[in-house]
């Protein structure tokens, strides 16, 4: 099992914030017909300029795939609600 992560700043106006990231990865497979690509998500909201969790979310799995070709790029959106 391979795990591997990401954290970014929102940025956005109002009640909507948009995060957006990349995770370059390199793994060896055993079998990229069968093998899974599992994802998930973490929010942490924060308040002032103290940084300090207001509240979190989390949802794992959120998408499971077989895994991409090499060298592709995946999409995936998630809509959370803080």
């Amino acid at each position: 099992m391979y795990d591997e992560g990401d954290s970014v700043t929102a940025t956005g106006s109002g009640s909507t914030r948009t995060c957006k990231l990349s995770i370059p990865y390199s793994w060896s497979l055993t079998s990229a017909a069968t093998d899974i690509m599992t994802t998930g998500y973490f929010v942490t909201a924060t308040a002032g300029a103290t940084g300090n969790p207001t509240r979190t979310s989390t949802r794992s799995p959120l998408d499971s795939r077989t895994m991409p070709a090499n060298g592709a790029t995946t999409a995936l959106t998630a809509s959370v609600t803080q």
